[in-house]
């Protein structure tokens, strides 16, 4: 899957909604392997709901996604010393 640039809650939602049915995965069965409720998932894939980061990061773990952070504008995914 290419890198892609998240800047809102609904575009995180797409992403993974995409990768889900991507991987042919059922809400039900993504919220056995994370521990959330399927109805939680629908919202996050919605772009609905303000879920914690340790919850996404336990979803996109779970869909083999990783957050990676960059500098706004940044075209580069190299390290940065903040």
């Amino acid at each position: 899957m290419p890198q892609r640039v998240i800047t809102s809650v609904d575009s995180l939602g797409t992403m993974i909604r995409a990768r889900r049915k991507e991987l042919r995965m059922s809400q039900e069965e993504l919220g056995r392997r994370t521990g959330v409720h399927q109805v939680t998932l629908s919202a996050i894939e919605r772009g609905s709901a303000r879920a914690r980061l340790d919850t996404l990061l336990r979803v996109l773990s779970a869909l083999d996604l990783e957050l990676a952070l960059q500098k706004k504008g940044s075209n580069t995914s190299s390290e940065v010393d903040w």
